[in-house]
């Protein structure tokens, strides 16, 4: 390699050395077992994780680390397992929470990337990464390898609701003008299809909302989706769980309304209706 070109490379090397990561990271549980996002809406609060189905299958480590902490169920029970929550500590300042597992009773402190940590002890387990560098809750498909060949996210119902005037979005829809919750029915956890990690609102060509769900941050008022602007739990979703877009302006006249849904693999999913406002 000539002078000139080991100069040049030298510095995009020395780069890529430093943001290359620094261990293999894994799936904790077989991919096609994840059955809600980041970010859902159980039981009035943010999912904080990723939920997987099943019971008594291996749980993985996500990548190499340290075991910091654990809970112990108090049992009286003989079994040789302790179930409830594992966390691993990772460089960069990464942590890794593992709840609702049974981990080894022989598990070591220092952990190997892909090492087995115990089984799963319930119908269903959480997988949690957080940055407490940046006191951040991620979500972890940010930092998994891609699922491949997953049917793209497709709301199963969208509504348009005006006080008690409920509407269902089909095209040629009639409706009066004014401001409308639009509200986007179970779409963060369809099983077997790929997880949104964005879902865009659009009317007349213009943006009018949009969630991302990338990250959680700590608020005074509790847990906050990070998205273009932090939001509350309730300006995200309805008492019913259901992303809702509020107060969105229909203005008379016929236009486009416009979801736009990206998922984990990079895909935009465009669903749309022409409506008829009337003044």
């Amino acid at each position: 390699m000539t002078r000139v070109m080991s100069n040049f490379l030298m510095p995009w090397l020395l780069l890529v050395a430093l943001t290359a990561p620094c261990a293999a990271r894994e799936w904790p549980d077989n991919p096609d077992a994840a059955v809600s996002s980041f970010g859902t809406a159980p039981q009035g609060k943010f999912t904080q994780g990723i939920r997987f189905f099943g019971e008594g299958q291996r749980v993985y480590a996500w990548s190499e680390g340290e075991a910091i902490w654990t809970t112990q169920s108090f049992s009286t029970s003989s079994a040789p397992m302790n179930r409830d929550t594992l966390v691993l500590e990772h460089e960069n300042g990464f942590r890794s929470a593992y709840r609702g597992i049974e981990y080894r009773p022989d598990l070591a402190v220092m952990v190997a990337s892909g090492e087995w940590l115990g089984y799963t002890s319930g119908s269903h387990w959480s997988f949690e990464i957080r940055d407490t560098k940046q006191a951040k809750i991620v979500n972890p498909l940010s930092l998994l390898p891609s699922r491949k060949d997953l049917p793209s996210p497709i709301p199963e119902l969208v509504v348009l609701q005006s006080g008690d005037n409920q509407v269902r979005a089909v095209d040629g829809l009639e409706l009066h003008s004014g401001f409308w919750d639009v509200i986007v029915h179970n779409l963060l956890n369809k099983t077997g299809r790929a997880f949104p990690i964005e879902i865009s609102l659009y009317w007349v060509g213009a943006r009018v909302g949009t969630f991302r769900f990338d990250a959680l941050a700590e608020s005074n008022t509790g847990l906050m989706l990070e998205t273009p602007v932090p939001q509350r739990f309730d300006s995200v979703f309805n008492p019913a769980g259901q992303i809702r877009f509020p107060d969105v302006q229909l203005s008379s006249g016929k236009g486009i309304l416009e979801l736009r849904v990206k998922d984990e693999s990079g895909r935009t999913t465009t669903r749309s209706w022409n409506l008829n406002v009337r003044p």
